[in-house]
C-alpha cells in the first residue's frame, strides 16, 4: 500500500500498545500488517499455525472483523506502524510466504504480483502480472490488462526471451487501443515493429503496422499513418499476401482520393488492382473498379469513369 506519514505521537503510542502484546499475538499481528490493510484472516492464521492471540488482537480494538472471512486493521496508522517495524528480512519472507499461499489459492494474480515483489522476486511477480493481464483480457477489462502488461514489462529482464516480451507488448496494443489509450497503443506497437523488423517472417510485421495505422488515424495523425499503411502493404506483399496488400493500398487511395490527390490515388490504385486479382480478392477488385470510377469523374472522364463503375459492379 502507499507509505503513511505517521506522527512521531501517534507511531509511539501504537508501538507501545504493540509491546504489550503476548508473542503468540504479536506474531498474528506482523503478518496481517504484511497481508494488508484489510485481509483474508484464514489465511493469515494458517500462516501463523494458529489463531492464538486473535482474541487478544480484537480485544484491544487493534483489527475488527470487516465482512465474513475478512478482517481489517482499525487503522490504516496501526498498521502502517506495525509494518515499518518488522525486520526487512522478516518482511520479505513474509510477503513471499503470503504470495505462494494465495497463488496455491488461486487468489487473483494481481494481488500475488504484489506480494512477490514486495518479497523481491520480480520474475515471478513478471509471470503474475501476465497472468493477471491475459484474465482481464479475457473478462474486457483492457484499461486493467494494459496496466499489468506494462507493469510486467518493466520487469522485463533485457534481452531475455525477446519474442515473447514483443507478443506481450503487442497484447499491449491490443488492450490500450481497446479501452482509448491511443498513445499508449501506439507506442507498443512502434516498438513491436521495430523489433518484428529483424525477423524474416514479415507477416507479423505487417499486421502490426497494420494496427498502427488504425491508431494513428484514430488519433486523426494521417503523416504517420499513411506511411504506416504503405509499410504493412509493403510486408505484406513480401509475404506473398496480394490480397492484404491490395487492401491497404486501397485505404491509401481512398484517403487521397478524399484530399483530392486524384493522380497518386489511381497509381495505388493499378497496383491494387493488380494484387487483388492475384488473390481472387473479388470484393478488393470491385471496390479498386469503383474507386477508379469515382476519380476519373472527378476529372471530368465521365464515360472511363462511368465503364470502371460497371465493371467493379
Amino acid at each position: 500500500g502507499e507509505n503513511i506519514t505517521i506522527p512521531d505521537t501517534i507511531r509511539d503510542t501504537i508501538l507501545l500498545r504493540r509491546g504489550e502484546l503476548s508473542y503468540e499475538a504479536m506474531k498474528l499481528l506482523e503478518i496481517a500488517a504484511v497481508a494488508g490493510l484489510q485481509f483474508d484472516l484464514e489465511l493469515v492464521i494458517r500462516l501463523a499455525g494458529d489463531d492464538r492471540g486473535l482474541d487478544e488482537l480484537v480485544n484491544r480494538s487493534l483489527i475488527i472483523e470487516a465482512k465474513s472471512g475478512q478482517a481489517a486493521f482499525s487503522h490504516a496508522l496501526t498498521r502502517e506502524a506495525i509494518y515499518e517495524e518488522i525486520l526487512w528480512t522478516r518482511r520479505r519472507t513474509l510477503h513471499r510466504q503470503l504470495a505462494e499461499y494465495l497463488e496455491a489459492d488461486n487468489a487473483p494474480a494481481e494481488l500475488v504480483a504484489e506480494h512477490w515483489l514486495a518479497g523481491r522476486e520480480t520474475d515471478k511477480a513478471r509471470q503474475a502480472l501476465l497472468v493477471s493481464a491475459r484474465t482481464s483480457c479475457d473478462l474486457y477489462a483492457y484499461r486493467d490488462a494494459a496496466t499489468a502488461a506494462q507493469r510486467a514489462l518493466e520487469l522485463w529482464p533485457e534481452g531475455e526471451d525477446e519474442a515473447m516480451r514483443l507478443d506481450v507488448l503487442d497484447q499491449l496494443g491490443n488492450c490500450a487501443q481497446l479501452c482509448g489509450m491511443l498513445v499508449e497503443a501506439a507506442r507498443a506497437w512502434r516498438e513491436v515493429a521495430e523489433g518484428r523488423r529483424q525477423t524474416e517472417d514479415k507477416q507479423p510485421l505487417a499486421e502490426v503496422q497494420r494496427r498502427l495505422a488504425t491508431v494513428y488515424e484514430l488519433q486523426g495523425a494521417w503523416g504517420r499513418a499513411l506511411p504506416a499503411r504503405q509499410a504493412a502493404a509493403a510486408a505484406f506483399a513480401d509475404s506473398n499476401l496480394p490480397g492484404e496488400a491490395a487492401s491497404e493500398r486501397l485505404a491509401i487511395a481512398g484517403h487521397l482520393h478524399g484530399l483530392g490527390n486524384f493522380n497518386a490515388a489511381l497509381q495505388l490504385i493499378a497496383v491494387a488492382a493488380e494484387e487483388a486479382q492475384q488473390s481472387g480478392r473479388q470484393d478488393l477488385t470491385a471496390r479498386a473498379w469503383g474507386l477508379k470510377g469515382q476519380i476519373l469523374a472527378k476529372l471530368g472522364q465521365f464515360e472511363a469513369g462511368r465503364e470502371a463503375v460497371e465493371a467493379g459492379l
